[in-house]
């Protein structure tokens, strides 16, 4: 590519939202190979949030991209006269706008799916089956075995978000206590974790731990808007809920006694009674329930106040991780390797299904496999050991100076 040529630019990512985030880092290797271009983002409107406020872009071209909108995305498109047109999503809609932008060079991925590759004048070839998605945007600017830092991944996060975030969590906060996000939510049935596992996690965390638990998401999130993808986790910690036979199932009940009643996970967890010290039990806080209060910049501000992230394979994943917050994530139809949290201070869950991963929608089993392989027990032990290692009670401390 010439860098003294091309002097409007076009970036052609629309969604998901993790996918994004993803291709934020090649953003910023574009604004550095061409400092003076035009540079702009076609976007979903739902997802142009995440752009607002970035450094390296001059102009976010937000649509919803249905069908009737494709005439007014085309015209919005070539009346901007762009010479080089970046197709990152790779399907036959963004490369049909890469067309028919009328730019002389249209750059994409060899492997585009739905003959996309015809419309493009540079091929760029993938060299390696599981290479991250981070890793395989950047090839697209002809960039290899670069490894982007949280610094790369921008998410402008202003004052307004961040004060309205720390406003809502501040009413239920302890200082010394860590504060833990829990993401039940994913657009694909097939990568959600159990919700009744995700309900003990949650009660084990605060129970034990003293941990203050935010649970986040919204519904939209859901592609079939089926009640299973929606986490019901309402009745965690209601001031109604009885201390003794508490409202959990049989099944529950005994997960609870095999994960924990022994003590084997974490040596300083108490085992006589139901396991709560007095003071945890003094200082016991409600799930703080934020799901739905957030706008897309609110939720960057919420995971970025957080000391961790529990979630399953999602955009709220993604977020974090390009913020630099923990996460434990749990995978089970996708593949880290390819689209797990980027970067090295992150834990993956996962169990040993043969069929995993399998990348479907629907799953073909008689059971859930993959995720039926993931325990309570498998996940509270990633927590607890990154908690160990974190010194989670100074992060709250700093966290309470800020405000």
């Amino acid at each position: 590519m010439d860098k003294r040529r091309h002097k409007k630019i076009l970036i052609i990512k629309p969604s998901s939202l993790g996918d994004i985030v993803h291709s934020l880092p090649t953003l910023k290797a574009v604004r550095q190979l061409f400092p003076k271009a035009f540079i702009s983002w076609l976007v979903k409107e739902e997802w142009a949030g995440i752009l607002a406020g970035n450094p390296y872009l001059d102009e976010i071209l937000s649509f919803p991209f249905t069908l009737k909108g494709m005439p007014q995305i085309i015209g919005s498109v070539r009346k901007r006269r762009f010479d080089l047109v970046l197709d990152l999503q790779g399907l036959l809609r963004s490369s049909v706008i890469s067309f028919l932008s009328g730019a002389s060079i249209r750059i994409g991925y060899d492997s585009a799916r739905e003959g996309a590759k015809i419309f493009y004048t540079e091929r760029v070839r993938i060299p390696l089956l599981d290479m991250h998605a981070v890793d395989r945007y950047m090839l697209s600017v002809g960039i290899e075995g670069f490894a982007p830092s949280p610094s790369d991944f921008y998410i402008k996060i202003d004052q307004a978000d961040t004060g309205y975030v720390r406003e809502m969590l501040a009413i239920n906060n302890s200082v010394n206590s860590p504060l833990i996000a829990i993401n039940p939510q994913a657009r694909w049935k097939t990568k959600v974790w159990h919700q009744e596992r995700f309900e003990l996690l949650a009660d084990l965390l605060t129970d034990k731990l003293g941990a203050r638990i935010v649970l986040i998401g919204d519904n939209k999130d859901n592609l079939d808007g089926d009640e299973a993808t929606r986490a019901p986790l309402g009745y965690l910690h209601s001031e109604q809920r009885e201390r003794e036979g508490d409202g959990r199932s049989p099944e529950i009940e005994q997960r609870a006694k095999s994960s924990v009643g022994r003590g084997r996970l974490h040596p300083a967890l108490p085992v006589e009674g139901d396991g709560r010290s007095p003071e945890i039990e003094a200082t016991r806080a409600p799930l703080i329930d934020m799901r739905g209060k957030t706008s897309l910049t609110q939720l960057a501000a919420l995971l970025k106040e957080v000391d961790l992230l529990v979630t399953n394979d999602s955009g709220p994943m993604h977020i974090a991780a390009a913020l630099g917050t923990p996460v434990v994530a749990i995978f089970g139809p996708t593949d880290p390797k390819r689209t797990g949290p980027y970067g090295e201070i992150h834990r993956v869950v996962r169990g040993s299904a043969k069929c995993s991963p399998c990348f479907k929608k629907r799953c073909g089993m008689p059971s859930h496999l993959c995720m039926e392989a993931v325990s309570v027990e498998m996940v509270l032990e990633e927590v607890l050991s990154f908690l160990s290692k974190s010194n989670v009670g100074s992060i709250g401390a700093g966290r309470e100076e800020d405000g």
